[in-house]
């Protein structure tokens, strides 16, 4: 299933629902504590040991263990013995210290993923980015809670674009303020100060993309300037290039022409940097084929999967921020 929402998933949203329609709307301000309970992530995860038979006798496995959820006994993962279960509680409790105000952010979507492997709080900083009227950018905090034994607690700062009813994140210059909290001890209160100034940051950033968009959409792209900045820029042939290679990179060349003049929203600010930016990034998300490291992702992810982690994670997301520094040069 291509959404990795599985049987004992849940998810609780606000607003719009979801693409793919699952989950139960909820009121627009709740707490945390709420949220875990109306998304049914109130369950907890407990260390349990691992044993083995050999030769008719138990074996103990020293040093791993099986972490499993335990209001239906299934096991997540396999973990070792420096390894601190962090609940969904615990992890999520400082998401409180920044809601409260009814005019500031709030919880949008909570859910699990992959029966419980991936739990996460989504909150909208109730900040848009508009760009003429007509295109528009909204500002998150997403929490994720990993039960793996591989990840580890997290928050960090995101965007989501609004076209075409498809939420996709926008490229980031600077995506890399994150907070992460290893499995080798239990959440504490200072973690909320570290959430608490990243969200200081992402208003402050929202406010400074809001100043840089409005810079694309103001300042004029002759046709040669955006045929120079595709060939030479985003698109140039590969060296040595082949005659196979020269056809792939024109190819792109065109379809990305094409989504500058004719893609979502891209009537707003004609003539400027923004349809040029906004094409590309467009082209990237829907169009751009996988990187050849995506195959595996694809082969233990499912290929919707491994492209929406290319897209938000990988090798798409570094082409979008490269897009958007090279972009932020002409302006």
């Amino acid at each position: 299933m291509g959404h990795q929402i599985l049987e004992h998933d849940n998810i609780a949203w606000v607003q719009e629902p979801p693409w793919h329609k699952l989950g139960v709307g909820v009121p627009k301000h709740m707490t945390a504590s709420e949220a875990i309970v109306l998304a049914k992530l109130d369950w907890p995860v407990k260390k349990h040991r691992l044993y083995f038979k050999h030769e008719g006798h138990m074996q103990l496995v020293e040093q791993n263990f099986a972490l499993v959820r335990e209001d239906i006994g299934l096991p997540l993962s396999i973990v070792g013995d420096n390894y601190v279960p962090v609940q969904n509680k615990q992890a999520f409790d400082f998401v409180d210290d920044i809601l409260g105000d009814p005019n500031g952010p709030f919880i949008e979507v909570a859910g699990s993923l992959n029966n419980g492997r991936v739990v996460w709080i989504l909150v909208n900083l109730n900040m848009v980015i508009g760009i003429c009227n007509a295109d528009y950018i909204k500002t998150y905090l997403l929490f994720v809670n990993r039960n793996t034994g591989k990840h580890a607690t997290e928050c960090f700062r995101t965007r989501v674009r609004v076209v075409c009813n498809n939420t996709l994140e926008i490229a980031n210059a600077s995506t890399d303020v994150k907070y992460r909290h290893r499995h080798i001890r239990q959440i504490q209160k200072e973690d909320a100060s570290i959430v608490r100034e990243m969200l200081n940051i992402s208003l402050e950033e929202t406010v400074s993309l809001t100043e840089i968009f409005g810079k694309f959409a103001e300042t004029p792209a002759s046709s040669d300037e955006v045929e120079s900045f595709i060939n030479d820029e985003v698109l140039p042939y590969p060296k040595p290039c082949t005659e196979i290679g020269t056809k792939r990179i024109n190819s792109h060349r065109l379809d990305v022409k094409y989504l500058i003049n004719n893609g979502c929203n891209n009537q707003v600010a004609k003539g400027t940097w923004w349809p040029v930016y906004n094409g590309i990034v467009e082209w990237a998300d829907w169009v751009k084929p996988a990187p050849k490291g995506d195959s595996k992702k694809a082969t233990s992810m499912g290929a919707e999967d491994a492209r929406m982690h290319s897209i938000w994670f990988g090798p798409i997301a570094e082409f979008k921020q490269d897009v958007f520094r090279k972009v932020l040069a002409h302006v």
